[in-house]
């Protein structure tokens, strides 16, 4: 009988160390649980603490001027007005509005631009504005517009936070592959997404090589060398605003009776930069070449900066 006790006693005791032992490993897994989910907090809000320091670093550069978005699972962008559209391999940038049915689908302006290999595909909802940015490379762009991971729009590159210190080769490359992830624009269309584009506005990055987009590629004017500031900048201080197109007619206007006058030989225009545009000129009025006297010409030249200029000539025809 004593033994049967005994043997009692060393099982119960046995069955208390084991469950003891249990209970001590379940709270052991929980509370490790808990301390590996505390670490993915703490981890998540320090990279977001990075973050935002540094969009505080540009905030002092007088760069960020709206919050920070987190990125969101929209799917829809009907309370927007604009739709952007990227070609990719077209350096081309379409913006659409809607039609009366509320879709996407009527071109209202295009933009050239400059994008990079590491542009990513796919479509994307827009979640913070900085009117000066840091860049890579120690860089600056005005006017962007964050797009997704470290992805932006924004103005061709400045050497420093300033307007007046803009990469003259890096402008000059706008419509062809130059950038390092970002979307170039002049200054003027990084400003017009930036005014006119409201956060969470869609954007869809794609590739046709064949297509630009149904408004075409518009061209961006080519600096010279020793420019500091981007032309199409409406910054009042910008000194490109004194200059305009100009057209230079250096042959002679009184002709004498002949069967044909090429009324373009001997005009030459010029755009805001001083680049030779002429093949750009259009010609108004017209001249019978066997009819003496005498009969005005309207010459008309539009830049890549939409400056124009206009010069009437009055040609005499002589017997």
């Amino acid at each position: 009988m004593k033994l049967l006790e005994k043997l009692f006693i060393t099982i119960s005791i046995l069955s208390s160390l084991l469950l003891v032992s249990l209970l001590f490993v379940v709270a052991w897994q929980k509370k490790q649980g808990v301390f590996e989910d505390f670490l993915v907090s703490a981890k998540e809000e320090n990279s977001e603490e990075r973050f935002t320091e540094e969009i505080e670093s540009d905030a002092t550069l007088g760069a960020a001027v709206l919050p920070i978005e987190t990125e969101t699972e929209t799917t829809t962008a009907d309370p927007y007005p604009y739709y952007i559209r990227v070609n990719r391999t077209g350096n081309c940038v379409t913006i659409y509005t809607k039609d009366e049915e509320g879709e996407y689908t009527v071109p209202y302006k295009a933009m050239i631009c400059s994008t990079g290999y590491e542009t990513p595909l796919g479509k994307f909802d827009s979640k913070g504005k900085y009117k000066m940015k840091g860049l890579i490379h120690d860089v600056y762009g005005q006017y962007a517009t964050w797009i997704t991971g470290n992805i932006l729009f924004h103005s061709v590159p400045s050497a420093q936070p300033t307007k007046d210190s803009v990469s003259v080769r890096n402008y000059n490359e706008l419509g062809t592959i130059a950038s390092a992830g970002c979307v170039r624009l002049t200054v003027a269309d990084a400003k017009w997404i930036y005014d006119n584009c409201e956060l969470g506005t869609w954007i869809e990055i794609y590739d046709d090589a064949d297509n630009p987009g149904p408004l075409g590629k518009p061209e961006a004017i080519k600096l010279p060398k020793g420019s500091k500031w981007d032309p199409t900048d409406p910054d009042p201080e910008n000194p490109w605003h004194e200059k305009e197109p100009t057209i230079e007619v250096t042959r002679d206007t009184e002709i004498k009776v002949a069967k044909d006058i090429d009324l373009l030989d001997g005009v030459k225009a010029f755009d805001t930069c001083g680049n030779d545009i002429s093949d750009k000129i259009k010609v108004e009025g017209s001249i019978y070449p066997n009819i003496p006297g005498e009969y005005s010409i309207t010459y008309q030249v539009e830049d890549a900066i939409g400056k124009t200029a206009q010069t009437v000539v009055v040609y005499k025809i002589k017997e």
